[in-house]
């Protein structure tokens, strides 16, 4: 009779543990799912930042290599000679 008295103790300690595995596994859910929106959102931007430094790269190495000048200055200097 003491192992019935025993055996319910164990079965409620492990329920209560079953219990708090799983609040602790959706806590850990949220905190995944709050982690993945973080990193979504600055991947994001360091994206379109990255996007933004290599066209203009691309655009002032274009402009070098073809010999344009900025519009402004083309303008300038034609108003002038005009």
């Amino acid at each position: 009779m003491a192992y019935n008295g025993v055996t319910s103790r164990l079965q409620q300690d492990v329920g209560i543990l079953q219990q708090k595995i799983v609040k602790i596994q959706r806590e850990l859910s949220q905190l995944d799912a709050k982690l993945d929106a973080k990193l979504e959102a600055r991947f994001k931007e360091f994206k379109d930042e990255l996007m933004g430094e290599l066209r203009y790269e691309l655009q002032s190495l274009f402009k070098q290599y073809l010999g344009y000048q900025n519009p402004t200055t083309s303008n300038a200097a034609t108003s002038a000679k005009g």
